[in-house]
């Protein structure tokens, strides 16, 4: 990882305190190591990925993800590896994003991570804890951002940076408030008041498809991923070490299905990244023209590029937005008849299955009629054989007397 500033620094008896307490949390809390794998997970985060028994399992991000994430548009195994790497870069020791886990079950669900990095020793953690989220609208924004104002705008740009490694770091507000005129600054103020209603209207409109592709989303990536999920859940549920070379070839074999899934996921959501990243470009050049404008002398035209260069960036804003909430629509859409004809396909082999069933119950059926004749004809020889046996003593008796009168006869 390199050289690293942790937010906290623990002694070795604050750091057992420290285990203690987070294994009685209600909170699902993980660490993570340096390799990024989860060294320690508390008993919480195993009920939330369904996990029973917590004992010789080993997972990682990837693990316990999905191939990709849906509303990044990213690979999860790299994506993690790269969230995780940054945290560890950082100054403060600490981040927060929104991440796509995977159930042992197959299930998914959205949860916000907040990463916090803790040193003991010459040891270096990320303490790693979830949340669950179920509102779309939380999800939204954690992909493309809070729209309100000019200046929370780049500032969840500067968000999207920190994953994407972007360098960008100044916000439109820092650069009002070091202008040293007066004016400017106040009238800087007065931009950033300025209520976007049409962004606003735009993302209200797009949250419920969002919400309904991130759904059907959901429900194909779980259909897609059944042998990934037979290949944890096997190997969670029985002897995860011995089962870990298996389900490592199970995956190595997928590899063209994985391949295929990498592409109809940078299909869908490519066009949505290049967008985003299109705006963000277009905001650093915003951002540009206005430290010019702030240099200027004269007080009007600086006023009037400032107006002019704020209205060329909201019609390129609403037109990137626009696009966007008509590919998500495309993409709704498409997914919907992706979800008719599965349903359609696996209506058909419900019907066969159910007819299977049917001819299944109907063998059941005559089998027990025939137990029941053959019982009833046990029973029947049963009574036969008693039968037969009286009168075979009684014949015995007769022969014996019959033999004595001879006897005496003679």
């Amino acid at each position: 990882m390199g050289n690293t500033t942790p937010h906290k620094t623990l002694s070795q008896k604050s750091w057992k305190k420290y285990l203690k307490m987070i294994a009685k949390s209600k909170e699902a809390i993980l660490l993570i190591d340096e390799k990024i794998s989860f060294s320690y997970f508390n008993r919480h985060a195993a009920q939330m990925l369904k996990i029973k028994n917590r004992k010789g399992v080993k997972l990682t991000p990837a693990l316990i993800s999905p191939l990709n994430q849906p509303h990044l548009g990213v690979d999860s195994s790299s994506g993690s590896q790269a969230v995780v790497q940054n945290v560890y870069k950082s100054k403060d020791g600490r981040f927060d994003y929104v991440w796509q886990y995977q159930k042992v079950t197959g299930e998914l669900f959205f949860a916000r991570v907040y990463l916090t990095i803790l040193r003991v020793k010459k040891k270096t953690h990320c303490q790693c804890l979830w949340r669950p989220i179920k509102d779309p609208n939380e999800i939204l924004t954690s992909s493309i951002g809070s729209f309100g104002s000019i200046g929370s705008l780049y500032d969840s740009f500067k968000s999207f940076n920190s994953i994407n490694s972007y360098t960008s770091n100044t916000s439109f507000g820092s650069v009002i408030s070091n202008s040293s005129n007066n004016s400017l600054s106040s009238f800087g103020k007065k931009i950033q008041e300025i209520n976007l209603n049409s962004k606003n209207n735009l993302l209200s409109k797009s949250t419920n498809e969002l919400s309904s592709t991130n759904n059907l989303s959901t429900n194909n990536q779980s259909t897609d991923n059944q042998s990934l999920t037979k290949s944890i859940n096997s190997t969670i549920s029985k002897d995860y070490k011995s089962n870990l070379n298996d389900t490592k070839s199970s995956l190595a074999q997928n590899t063209n299905y994985n391949s295929r899934q990498n592409n109809k996921v940078k299909n869908n959501y490519l066009p949505i990244m290049i967008l985003e990243m299109d705006i963000d470009e277009e905001f650093m050049e915003f951002q540009d023209n206005i430290k010019k404008a702030v240099r200027s002398t004269n007080d009007l035209m600086a006023e009037k590029k400032i107006f002019d260069e704020f209205n060329r960036f909201e019609t390129i804003f609403n037109t990137s937005l626009k696009k966007r909430e008509n590919h998500i629509q495309k993409l709704t859409e498409r997914t919907k008849k992706t979800k008719m004809d599965t349903k359609k396909k696996y209506q058909k082999l419900e019907n066969q299955l159910q007819k299977r069933l049917f001819l299944y119950h109907e063998q059941i059926e005559k089998r027990k009629k025939i137990e029941e004749e053959n019982r009833k004809l046990k029973e029947k020889l049963l009574k036969f054989k008693k039968i037969f046996d009286k009168q075979k003593k009684i014949l015995d008796k007769f022969i014996f007397l019959f033999d004595e009168n001879e006897l005496e006869n003679n």
